[in-house]
Parts: structure tokens; sequence; C-alpha cells
């Protein structure tokens, strides 16, 4: 009789941290090519999405991730999908 090896639940936290550090990765570098793409600095954006210019620079460098009511603010802003920001979709 052959036992299927169980993944450790070690194994499986770190399967959790990969995901969600793919997650920021995307979100980081779309949405800072996004709001180049139009022409808004960071104060600009900030106010649009009504949150601080050091809020946006650390949505850019991934020191933050934002919240899921200020990801769809950002989506609607941009006119893309949260799953493009987020990278589950390359389609905007």
């Amino acid at each position: 009789m052959v036992l299927a090896k169980k993944c450790s639940s070690f194994e499986h936290f770190d399967v959790i941290l990969q995901r969600r550090n793919n997650m920021y990765h995307f979100f980081s570098e779309r949405f800072y090519k996004l709001r180049k793409e139009c022409n808004y600095t960071q104060y600009k954006l900030g106010k649009l999405l009504n949150i601080s210019r050091s809020t946006i620079s650390k949505y850019e460098s991934g020191d933050l991730f934002p919240a899921t009511h200020t990801l769809i603010k950002i989506a609607r802003v941009f006119k893309v999908s949260v799953d493009y920001l987020i990278g589950l979709s390359d389609e905007r």
C-alpha cells in the first residue's frame, strides 16, 4: 500500500507566502506603470484616491499592499480590473 505524502503545514505556508509575494510584486509594478502612463504624480493620484503620497510610494515600492476597498478604487481610476492589478490576468 502506497501512502500519499502529506504536505507539511510549513510547506503549505511557504506556498501561500510565495503567492502573496507574487501578488505584491505584480501590484507594485503595474500600479507604478499605470500611474506613469496616466501622467499622475504621486500627490495627484493620492488626492484622487484619498490617500497620502507616502502611501502611494509604499504601494509602488512593494512595502504596502492596499486594502480591498482601495484596490477597487485604484482599478476604477485606471479603468482596469483588480485581476490585472494583482497579476491574475494580463488583460486590463
